[in-house]
């Protein structure tokens, strides 16, 4: 009887040990984010792991009380796979609450050790406040700016935490910078994400440029995370060199709408996902051969992106219009590769006619003495334009958060817009017709002289005098947009297409409005306005008005002022703000507000369809 008992316990025993010691069975949350080609833990396990690599991975779509995201879970699931294949330990996590994330991420870092090469992928929803960038977990409940802190994960803690491990390498990749979800009266909340300095050996990749939005895709996975999925497979292909690769993915399939960025302090050797193909390839392997991948095809599209940054910083046009010939003949219409390099050589087509187009107007003599001098008259009418120097990466819309709206990024190439509106002397010279402009009456025009006078015994900035004020050309008003298109035409037959004068774009008027690109709200270079500056009318509709100061008026029997009556702006434009609602390109719209609107309409960045104005009175006409 001991001996049976003996071996009963010889064999239960270490059974019942073995049951102890099992890990317990995956929970729910556990089951649902991080499912992965059936692994069922938040830790994937690659088969031959290098100990010093270690990527840590959140994707959340799924908000508690902020609007779910599409993309971003799928989005992790398959970085989570592609940096497994690159012999990554993986912690991955999906739709994680801040409690969870910060013990997962204290998990992880006690994992690391000195020489360690780190990667962070993140994807959702992310906020700037102050400069600093916070990502923000599915239960964040934010009232208010005070809470961002509190309810979210700072990005610079986190760098701080991989600093104290003395890692290596640490790349940061921020798919995250989806619109604002919180409401506009979140002042201190700022769209997109704030470019930060990355330490020394550390890469931080972000989905778009610093302030401006990322867009989520209509497929599985957002367009950023599609291309870095693509690109960072590539053998052989340095980090730096793959995310060039995908900024100009990018910047052709968003029309510059979305340009991603990055900040490196990367030294030492080069760091690459994947080892080059030849390394990979068996040592002996007879009768077999893999193709090189093609390098004229990495060749064209490092110099396309090369290209678009030098144009970003010198605006000469020679140099810049032999770099895109060359371009065009290095890669000819014939070079046999994909319907993107036909994207490429398009684009580049159309940079070397913009810049030829320059190298002809510098070689006239008078138009180059006149961009020296930042001014021309043109000879027929006396339209006078203003010499606007571009940017390459003006940030257009509602880049100071007044409301609810898309922030995009557009070359704006160097313009000359019309200092001021059209008078209406120079429509008569040049459409040899009877208009007529309207002055105010007697009785009208005495009544704002003094409320302008009293403005300027109050401190009010006021350029001229009351007495002086309605001496000015007056500017030509009930403007349609065939009458516009008809002026035009006529124009551009007295210059036998010397020059060539059109709408401005959208994009160009609102760069101008904001003196050169700057980051204000109105057209007089500042973010208020008042009666001193603009033609307008505070109290028009009954809108209480938002940015403006100064005494109440009657929008009924407002007027619009001379040409230049106010100051210019910093750039020597007068009445972007105001006056009379301006013509442009794009969709029919009508641009700066006009004497009979609320202060906020005349905000840089907003916007009319013309269809909103059915009183032609109130629009005029400005060209480039």
């Amino acid at each position: 009887m001991p001996r049976i008992l003996k071996a009963l316990i010889g064999v239960v025993l270490p059974l019942l040990i073995a049951a102890c010691s099992a890990p317990p069975p995956p929970s729910s949350t556990e089951q649902s984010s991080a499912s992965l080609r059936g692994i069922r833990r938040t830790e994937l396990h690659p088969t031959n792991t290098k100990p010093t690599r270690h990527a840590f991975v959140i994707g959340n779509s799924e908000y508690q009380h902020l609007p779910d995201l599409r993309n971003p879970r799928a989005d992790a699931q398959a970085m989570a796979e592609l940096l497994t294949e690159a012999e990554f330990q993986v912690f991955l996590h999906l739709d994680t609450t801040r409690k969870r994330l910060l013990n997962a991420l204290d998990e992880f870092q006690q994992r690391l050790v000195p020489d360690s090469v780190v990667l962070i992928y993140y994807a959702g929803h992310a906020v700037q406040v102050a400069g600093r960038n916070h990502l923000i977990p599915v239960d964040a409940d934010l009232h208010s700016e005070l809470d961002v802190e509190t309810e979210s994960l700072a990005v610079d803690r986190l760098l701080g935490k991989l600093e104290n491990r003395r890692t290596r390498l640490k790349l940061f990749l921020l798919d995250a910078c989806r619109n604002n979800p919180f409401p506009s009266k979140y002042r201190g909340i700022r769209q997109g994400l704030a470019d930060i300095r990355a330490p020394a050996g550390t890469l931080i990749a972000y989905a778009t440029s610093p302030g401006t939005v990322a867009l989520d895709g209509n497929s599985l996975h957002s367009p950023y995370t599609a291309s870095l999925l693509h690109h960072l497979r590539s053998p052989g292909l340095k980090i730096e060199d793959a995310l060039k690769r995908v900024r100009t993915d990018l910047v052709l399939q968003t029309d510059l709408r979305q340009v991603p960025w990055e900040s490196s302090s990367l030294y030492g050797e080069d760091f690459m996902l994947f080892p080059a193909a030849a390394e990979l390839a068996p040592a002996d392997s007879p009768g077999t051969s893999t193709p090189a991948p093609s390098l004229s095809r990495s060749h064209m599209e490092e110099a396309f992106a090369e290209l678009m940054a030098q144009e970003s910083a010198s605006y000469d046009p020679e140099p810049q219009a032999a770099q895109w010939e060359r371009f065009l003949r290095d890669y000819p219409d014939d070079f046999p590769h994909t319907d993107s390099d036909n994207d490429l050589r398009r684009i580049a087509t159309q940079h070397l006619i913009f810049w030829k187009a320059r190298v002809t107007e510098a070689q006239n003599p008078e138009r180059r003495k006149a961009w020296a001098a930042g001014m021309w008259t043109e000879p027929h009418a006396g339209l006078e334009f203003v010499a606007v120097t571009g940017n390459a990466h003006f940030r257009m819309g509602n880049v100071l958060g007044d409301e609810d709206g898309e922030v995009t990024v557009r070359m704006v190439p160097r313009f000359w817009m019309g200092r001021t509106e059209i008078t209406a002397a120079q429509w008569q010279e040049v459409m040899q017709s009877n208009a007529t402009a309207k002055t105010p009456a007697s009785g009208l025009k005495h009544k704002l002289q003094q409320g302008w006078q009293t403005l300027k015994q109050k401190g009010g900035d006021v350029i001229r005098k009351g007495q002086e004020l309605w001496k000015g050309a007056a500017v030509k008003q009930g403007v349609s947009r065939k009458a516009a298109e008809d002026f035009l035409e006529r124009l551009n037959a007295l210059h036998q297409d010397r020059y060539r004068f059109r709408l401005p774009s959208a994009a160009e008027w609102e760069y101008a409005c904001r003196g050169g690109g700057l980051p204000v709200r109105f057209g007089t270079g500042r973010d208020t306005i008042s009666l001193a500056e603009a033609n307008f009318a505070p109290q028009a509709l009954g809108q209480r008005p938002v940015y403006v100061s100064g005494p109440k008026r009657s929008a009924e029997q407002a007027q619009p002022a001379p040409a230049g009556s106010f100051a210019p702006n910093p750039l020597g434009l007068h009445d972007l703000s105001g006056n009379l609602a301006e013509w442009v390109a794009d969709a029919e719209d009508l641009r700066g507000g006009h004497f009979r609107s609320p202060g906020t309409a005349l905000r840089c960045a907003s916007r009319n369809r013309s269809g909103w104005f059915p009183d032609l009175e109130t629009v005029g006409l400005r060209l480039v």
